[in-house]
């Protein structure tokens, strides 16, 4: 995952998984956040982490944070995705 992006010109497009509509999973410490609804591909406002940006994140341990997951899947689903939060 990513950072949320307030600015317009800071976006990340997701390809589906699967074969007819749309599904993708975005896996964060352990949780996850499985999405589906139509179409081919989701864009939403956020800045993707670098290489280097993963590396030193994954050098940490820590939590997901629900807040952020849940504010995320919150969004999701008013554009009109169907979205569950699990591990």
């Amino acid at each position: 995952m990513g950072l949320l992006a307030s600015d317009a010109d800071a976006s990340v497009t997701l390809q589906t998984v699967a074969a007819r509509g749309f599904r993708a999973v975005l896996r964060c410490h352990g949780k996850a956040l499985v999405i589906e609804g139509v179409g081919q591909e989701l864009a939403i406002p956020a800045r993707p982490f670098t290489r280097l940006g993963r590396e030193v994140f994954a050098l940490f341990s820590g939590t997901a944070d629900s807040a952020y997951l849940f504010a995320v899947g919150g969004a999701l689903k008013k554009r009109g995705f169907r979205v569950e939060i699990g591990d």
